[in-house]
């Protein structure tokens, strides 16, 4: 072992259970908290989600999605 090796008790599979890759952004509107979130088990498909932890529908996250099922915010404005 290296100095930086150490035993862990976290599995791989428990490290990528529910797993974001990125957040695209921070919002702050009408008194709501909103974000940008890239989901890697949904095919990297970008959701718009809103703070809700008093709903019952809330991720781990304590949000809720407001963009539909299936649909893709993430814009290609910027790409080559």
């Amino acid at each position: 072992k290296t100095p930086c090796d150490w035993d862990s008790t976290i599995t791989r599979p428990e490290a990528t259970i529910d797993k974001v890759v990125k957040f695209g952004g921070v919002y702050f509107s009408s008194g709501k908290l909103y974000w940008l979130e890239e989901r890697p088990d949904e095919g990297g498909r970008s959701v718009l989600c809103e703070y809700a932890p008093d709903d019952p529908k809330k991720s781990k996250r304590n949000g809720i999605d407001v963009s539909p099922q299936g649909t893709n915010v993430r814009t290609r404005a910027n790409e080559d």
